[in-house]
């Protein structure tokens, strides 16, 4: 089983019985591409979808009962619907308790974690995003914060996103398209992150409120655009932008009900921690993508993925 083009991690929580063998499997998760970032038999799904927007998909065992795995999956399911839920049972055809609701695939045991990471694989559509855009998406922040704040930027973490919690409660949300490409660039951060850009800009001026973060996440965001923008015009696709839109609470979700994860790009400045966001709904490169032998090379100090 390969693993992900580029340096794209996928994050994953697992529901199982305390003597479950699912949690055992982490490592060889791991070696494939998957990150597991919670475990048990009690996980709170609305607590990991608060504390880790970066999820990609949910494993459940079926250990702990289909009736508690219906419930479970049933409140994921409204919480996210996007994020891809496996199902891990010795039977393939036990699933009452899951009603109208239920997991994306099921897999029998004994688990093979190659058709986890298969099935994790193909929901994901991991090959939309080639690792000249990544290094690109990259690059355009480290550039960005550079010319407009003199600020240097840590790259701290690049995954799949199919969880559409923000990092934080500023959240800004750009859509795109054009004849052959469609997708959405969003940039969250919290409060204090996005205050620090803001005294960047303004130094002489009172505290910012609300409204004045609200303008500097959409600003910045316009100009990532543009970055990304010269991006697809070298390959023949010259998107247009929609209106920024930006949100100001945890709790207010963008929802596109694509099916489609974002890459996502975490980074940080003295500011704090930000999370960029590029979906792909559809691309057609109408010029060939370039190779990797084709992709310049990052220059002395650039990024360097972790």
């Amino acid at each position: 089983m390969a693993m992900l083009d580029g340096p794209l991690r996928i994050y994953a929580a697992i529901v199982e019985p305390n003597d479950g063998d699912l949690g055992r499997l982490t490592e060889e998760l791991f070696a494939l591409g998957i990150v597991v970032v919670g475990q048990g038999d009690s996980i709170d799904v609305n607590t990991v979808f608060d504390e880790v927007p970066k999820l990609s998909l949910l494993l459940v065992d079926d250990g702990v009962g289909s009736n508690v795995g219906g419930a479970l999956v049933a409140q994921a399911k409204f919480l996210e619907p996007d994020v891809p839920i496996l199902w891990v049972s010795a039977s393939t055809t036990s699933l009452s308790g899951f009603h109208r609701i239920a997991p994306d695939a099921v897999l029998p045991r004994p688990l093979d974690v190659g058709a986890v990471a298969g099935i994790a694989l193909g929901r994901l559509r991991a090959h939309w995003y080639s690792p000249a855009l990544i290094d690109a998406l990259a690059q355009s922040v480290v550039e960005t914060f550079s010319a407009t704040f003199d600020e240097g930027v840590e790259i701290t973490d690049v995954f799949l996103k199919a969880s559409a919690r923000a990092k934080g409660p500023i959240h800004a949300v750009a859509p795109f398209a054009s004849v052959s490409s469609s997708g959405r660039l969003a940039l969250s951060a919290d409060h204090a992150g996005f205050e620090k850009l803001y005294r960047k800009l303004l130094p002489i001026s009172g505290p910012p409120g609300v409204d004045e973060l609200r303008d500097v996440a959409a600003e910045l965001l316009n100009r990532l655009y543009g970055r990304y923008k010269e991006w697809s015009a070298g390959h023949g696709v010259l998107p247009h932008c929609g209106a920024s839109g930006c949100m100001t609470h945890a709790e207010f979700l963008h929802r596109f009900r694509g099916g489609q994860p974002a890459v996502a790009i975490e980074f940080t400045t003295s500011g704090g921690t930000f999370l960029y966001e590029l979906a792909l709904d559809h691309f057609e490169a109408i010029v060939p993508a370039p190779r990797e032998a084709d992709v310049p090379a990052r220059p002395s100090g650039g990024v360097l993925f972790l």
